[in-house]
């Protein structure tokens, strides 16, 4: 169990030395993998982890164990849960909302924000460019990376929970600078969206090993960047990308063809429809939200939608639309949790969803959810009224 192997040869230790302790275990673990004994200071930490549906009992007595005296010492965001434990809008299962209110209580008296994102970069605090983080999120990590210019691993969840504690992580892979060079360059010529862009991050991620460019015609809005960092967060191992860089013109440069967006669609489109919408994935933030309510214009779904979101987007959104009347809309919210990570749909009866996150197919496959995979405005277009 992860508790035992853990906190072997612990017993006589006091909580604040254990959780020190096992913290410097993990990093020295790492340096022997990276071949690097050095480490450098971090700014801020996000821990994966979160989810009760991800981490059962043995995580969550792990969690109560280290949480007694442990600390994080630098600003320390955490994901999503496996539940909205604000409101359990959806009648969730009681025994798992307070086992989720658990760990969630855990990593608070850790000192954590209460932030239950994955974009832990749209309301929480985000250092300036170059520096140094350790976060665990993969969307989030390459999206830092990429489009922050900050410099973190993909860690795992035990990685990120010490380096939260001890401030630091170890020098290695994408802290270094020469190993954020990009060698290779692809380019795109057809018309992009948030579909599209996420299924060429998913089909250049499973060839590309080193960090690459990507030759696009405009500039990209934020669900766009978001829905390229997730993409290729779920499938491959490089954790920084750029954009249309004119640097190194010696690189070779690869054509995408629409052809080939096409087997990856193929491949993650899994059904002709769907029982219930599910949007947010990685979480919208309010901006986001309002440009989608601005699309629907007025219109309802004939199913319903459910927006994973943390929340704050919930708060601001709520200021400005009426509760009650997003409810007729059939627009309901999974505040400070991921749907996917979660017995929501299970507990639903839901067998196949609607979506347009390449990522959330891609998981979703593995769950054994159907997906039908569609552009957002063809979201709205085709089920709503």
């Amino acid at each position: 169990m992860l508790k035992k192997a853990i906190l072997s040869g612990h017993k006589s230790m006091n909580r604040l030395d254990l959780a020190n302790d096992i913290a410097q275990r993990i990093l020295s673990a790492l340096s022997k993998f990276y071949e690097s004994d050095k480490r450098i200071k971090i700014r801020t930490a996000h821990i994966s982890g979160v989810s009760y549906e991800n981490i059962g009992d043995s995580g969550l007595i792990f969690l109560r164990d280290i949480s007694e005296k442990g600390k994080f010492s630098v600003h320390t965001t955490i994901n999503p849960m496996g539940a909205d434990v604000y409101n359990n809008t959806f009648n969730l299962n009681e025994q798992f909302i307070k086992k989720q209110k658990e760990i969630a209580k855990a990593y608070l008296r850790m000192g954590a924000i209460e932030s239950f994102t994955c974009t832990p970069y749209d309301y929480f605090l985000v250092p300036e460019k170059g520096n140094h983080v350790a976060w665990a999120e993969s969307s989030a990590v390459v999206y830092g990376n990429s489009f922050l210019e900050l410099y973190t691993n993909k860690e795992s969840a035990l990685s990120a929970l010490a380096s939260a504690i001890l401030g630091e992580a170890i020098y290695s892979d994408m802290h270094i600078e020469e190993n954020r060079r990009c060698s290779l360059s692809y380019k795109y010529e057809e018309k992009i969206n948030e579909l599209i862009l996420g299924l060429l991050a998913y089909h250049v991620g499973k060839k590309a090993e080193k960090p690459f460019n990507i030759k696009l015609g405009r500039e990209l809005s934020s669900l766009e960047k978001k829905s390229l960092a997730a993409a290729l967060g779920s499938i491959g191992n490089v954790a920084v990308f750029k954009i249309n860089d004119e640097g190194n013109v010696d690189r070779k440069v690869y054509e995408v063809l629409k052809k080939d967006l096409e087997k990856e669609y193929m491949e993650l489109n899994t059904s002709e429809d769907g029982e219930i919408i599910v949007l947010g994935c990685p979480h919208w933030n309010h901006n986001e939200i309002f440009n989608f309510l601005k699309e629907m214009n007025g219109r309802s779904f004939k199913k319903d939608c459910i927006i994973a979101c943390c929340k704050k987007a919930y708060e601001n959104t709520i200021k400005i639309y009426d509760r009650k009347l997003l409810d007729k809309k059939r627009i309901y919210f999974f505040k400070g949790a991921c749907p996917i990570f979660s017995p929501l749909l299970k507990e639903l009866g839901v067998s196949k969803v609607i979506t347009n996150s390449v990522k959330a197919a891609h998981y979703y496959k593995y769950r054994g959810i159907r997906v039908n995979l569609k552009e957002l405005k063809d979201i709205i277009k085709t089920e709503s009224e």
